[in-house]
């Protein structure tokens, strides 16, 4: 009998609840509740993603509706039976049981409850994680839709078209109107204040005699560089979104001022945009002895 007792409450305790052990609920933070929705709930890994847990500690609080009935069954038959013959027939009573099987009907309440307990908290995870890969899941398609209506790649920039021969990018320079000086590494077109688009500063690159980089460059007063870089940044993510490559904070060396920072060689990593035609890259540099705000616009075969 204590074998028989010892044995019973071992195969109702020793295996814990399947939920408690396995089943952990998505972190609060967005990325690691969607990292642990979207990971298949193995019973080696601590995560979340299917119903098998809860099944299966169900499956236990059904064990333990077995261990009460199989009580009542062995008390019933341990009572005893008198038969007494009537005019109908025999009529038969039953007594006061004689084994106690309470202790196996404990076990199985308890294994009810505690699996019961497992199952509920088994289920409470998997809605938990349901709802993360709905959140997931509206997050990817928010994410498709804006890269749906982010802006195209510019292919024409100030009225320069990317591709056009050396002396069309002249004559659009001029047209503007504006100075046009060529140099070893290019040209530099600078509109003249009467212009419609006054104090455009553009730097040309050309590969075998194409156009193949747009630089817009802007130099402002050394006290206004920073609120220049954050305005073109704020200025291109509203037209083409978030960069694929963003910007990096300023390092320490920079805080107290842009411009100082950059003439000592500090480089400040800027952000960049990519289409399948080309690219747009936002990053304040050192050039010519001033500081500047360069936005380069390159075709897919463009050079660095």
């Amino acid at each position: 009998m204590i074998t028989t007792r010892v044995w019973s409450i071992g195969c109702a305790w020793l295996c814990m609840g399947c939920s408690f052990i396995y089943s952990r609920p998505p972190a609060s933070s967005p990325a690691e509740g969607a990292a642990a929705a979207s990971t298949s709930n193995s019973r080696s890994r601590k995560g979340c993603g299917d119903y098998i847990n809860p099944l299966y500690d169900l499956t236990w609080v059904a064990g333990g509706l077995g261990w009460v009935l199989t009580a009542n069954r062995l008390e019933d038959r341990s009572r005893p039976r008198t038969y007494v013959a009537t005019a109908d027939g025999l009529s038969g009573s039953s007594g006061a049981a004689t084994k106690d099987y309470q202790w196996l009907r404990d076990v199985g309440y308890g294994q009810m409850a505690f699996f019961g307990a497992s199952t509920l908290w088994g289920l409470y995870v998997e809605m938990r994680c349901a709802e993360a890969r709905k959140a997931l899941l509206g997050e990817s398609a928010a994410e498709k839709a804006k890269a749906r209506n982010k802006g195209a790649f510019p292919n024409v920039v100030l009225g320069f078209t990317l591709g056009m021969p050396a002396a069309q990018a002249e004559s659009a320079c001029r047209a503007q109107p504006g100075e046009y000086v060529a140099d070893d590494a290019g040209a530099t077109c600078t509109s003249h204040p009467q212009a419609p688009a006054a104090a455009n500063h553009v730097r040309l690159r050309f590969s075998l005699g194409a156009l193949s980089e747009v630089i817009v460059f802007d130099t402002p007063p050394a006290n206004q560089l920073g609120k220049a870089y954050d305005e073109l940044y704020a200025t291109l993510n509203t037209k083409y979104g978030a960069p694929q490559i963003d910007r990096s904070p300023l390092p320490n060396a920079c805080q107290s001022g842009l411009e100082a920072c950059l003439e000592q060689g500090v480089t400040v990593k800027g952000a960049k945009w990519f289409w399948p035609k080309g690219s747009v890259s936002l990053t304040p540099i050192w050039h010519a002895e001033h500081a500047e705000i360069d936005v380069r616009y390159a075709p897919e075969d463009g050079g660095d």
